[in-house]
């Protein structure tokens, strides 16, 4: 078969993205003829690279890459049904925007590719008829593998780390909505719990605004700095050991006990750092959240950590965290059989093996359809209601915050990405003593009935329904000197006798300002955790969209 490649290398994209790029010319070149394009392109008028286009699609049995308007522009007017295998990458979860004046240019001979579950559910939310295959992607089997114990003992003492010391690591950019803030605050909580435990951040800063909630970070490596002194955080067990090559990243996933990622990015449709570790043998603990959903297998691969869609935002719950951490730290036999459960899962799953024969079963279903009836892709009726709604348009402000209707909108299109674990929260359940209770995230009282979120990703702020004001003041003031709390013991002890306690804890659960969890066996007791879990650690300031100039001193 002969392929056209629609992908580029480029600057400033990243690591993951040219690995997943680099696997996929390797598989498809083994069995295929690959035109590519010509090292002119990139420099040459928009008429040459019309006619380089409608050379190669003529020339093709089939087009295979990422979303390119001119290539799909020439491909229409050529009136040639070329069918195109595209992935998606990161579009899904951010609204389907670039699909949104390009959509008609698809049509159902071409196979869009989702590279999670819930990529697919929020594929089939936008379109009708749009034919659509799961493709993971692949680590590499010769740059990620155990090594023998000798061999890490070596590389801790040449790396400083004691034979006695527990490594958490952290691999993968540092930008906002990587949750990498959480994960300082969860590690805050570990060190104090398991001694001699310490916390490698694998990665360099990247600027990468939310512009969905128009949050944005002059310095996110700064920003974390700051908050180690704040959280009390020794600073000597914190190692933020910038950007690392694969052989590098071999050392560090080999003497990790634990990969540890609270992201709840929205492009996390994979995560291949997750991978890399597993087939290491190191066992994960992360958000469950996109790709992370997948690729972690709750109990065997390592843990889970609940996300939930609320009304102020998407919510991790960091106190699931602490627990599945040091439950797993302590456990050194549930460790071991784990990071054989690792190996065996990436090989089994995510090898490039796998992968081969993924691609070589779409690009067999492009054949098989090659020549039948084609139709353009239809938006569904969400499409046009999201894309009316929520679509950015530069000095217009932030389009989830125009008002209840895109917000709810936005509700709908991430909840796919989002999830519970075992233990996590108790979706429509009534609330049971024993359950607990944390403080999603710490709150500024701002004018009278409204708070503040003091979260970075999603800084909102939320008024208080009159009829639970007086009780939603009380439990905060609670929360904010015990962030963990047992239902019984803030309804029948401390606010016993304060009227709609109840009611109002159910309606701060589903506006996100605190996290319902069952009680795990052998749990922490809520009373380990201290006060500063409820102070605000952010300096969050707002600027309008009418303002002009922005000056940083």
């Amino acid at each position: 078969m002969k392929i056209g490649i629609i992908l580029r290398y480029e600057r400033g994209y990243p690591d993951s993205l040219n690995i997943v790029y680099g696997s996929t010319l390797e598989v498809l070149e083994e069995e295929h003829e690959l035109v590519y394009f010509p090292q002119e392109y990139p420099y040459c008028s928009k008429a040459r690279q019309r006619e380089i286009l409608q050379e190669m699609i003529l020339s093709c049995d089939v087009l295979v890459g990422a979303m390119d308007t001119l290539t799909l522009q020439v491909r229409r007017d050529l009136n040639k049904e070329i069918p195109f295998i595209c992935f998606l990458l990161g579009n899904m979860p951010r609204g389907a925007i670039n699909m949104m004046k390009r959509h008609h240019l698809f049509s159902t001979t071409d196979i869009l590719l989702g590279n999670c579950a819930g990529d697919m559910e929020i594929l089939d939310n936008f379109f009708e008829n749009a034919q659509s295959r799961l493709l993971p992607f692949s680590f590499n089997e010769n740059d990620f593998y155990p090594l023998d114990e000798a061999a890490k003992r070596d590389i801790r003492a040449r790396l400083g780390f004691g034979p006695e010391e527990r490594i958490l690591l952290y691999s993968g950019r540092l930008a906002l909505e990587k949750n990498v803030h959480t994960t300082l605050r969860v590690f805050s909580l570990v060190q104090k719990l398991v001694p001699n435990t310490r916390l490698i951040i694998a990665g360099e800063g990247f600027i990468d605004a939310f512009l969905e909630f128009g949050s944005f970070s002059l310095s996110v490596r700064n920003t974390l700095e700051r908050l180690v002194a704040k959280l009390g955080i020794d600073r000597n067990s914190v190692t933020f050991a910038g950007s690392k090559d694969k052989a590098e990243l071999l050392e560090l996933y080999n003497i990790a006990d634990l990969l540890i990622n609270m992201t709840l990015h929205h492009d996390e449709n994979f995560g291949l750092a997750q991978v890399e570790a597993m087939a290491c043998g190191t066992p994960v603990v992360g958000a469950n959240w996109g790709g992370l959903k997948d690729t972690i297998v709750e109990g065997e691969t390592g843990y889970k950590v609940s996300t939930a869609v609320t009304d102020s935002g998407v919510k991790l719950n960091w106190w699931e965290a602490v627990n599945k951490i040091v439950s797993l730290l302590n456990d050194g036999s549930k460790a071991q059989w784990m990071s054989r459960k690792c190996r065996d899962r990436a090989h089994s799953k995510y090898s490039l093996t796998q992968y081969r024969q993924n691609l070589k079963s779409i690009l067999d279903d492009c054949r098989d359809r090659a020549g039948g009836r084609s139709e353009p892709l239809r938006a569904s009726e969400f499409a046009r209601q999201f894309w009316d709604s929520c679509a950015p348009v530069w000095g217009a402000g932030v389009a989830y915050k125009h008002g209840v209707s895109s917000y709810r909108m936005y509700k709908e299109l991430i909840t796919p990405y989002a999830g519970t674990s075992s233990n996590g929260e108790c979706a429509g359940r009534r609330l049971r003593p024993d359950h607990e209770l944390c403080l999603a995230a710490p709150l500024v009282s701002s004018d009278e009935g409204s708070y503040e979120i003091n979260d970075p990703i999603y800084p909102l702020k939320i008024t208080i329904p009159p009829e639970h004001r007086v009780a939603v003041n009380r439990v905060i003031d609670v929360l904010r000197d015990e962030p963990v709390i047992t239902v019984e013991r803030l309804t029948a002890g401390l606010l016993a006798g304060q009227a709609g306690v109840s009611d109002a804890v159910e309606w701060m659960i589903d506006a996100g300002l605190i996290l319902k969890t069952e009680p795990e066996i052998g749990h922490l007791p809520p009373r380990v955790i201290g006060g500063h879990m409820g102070l605000p650690l952010f300096s969050i300031q707002s600027i309008s969209s009418s303002t002009d100039i922005v000056v940083v001193r």
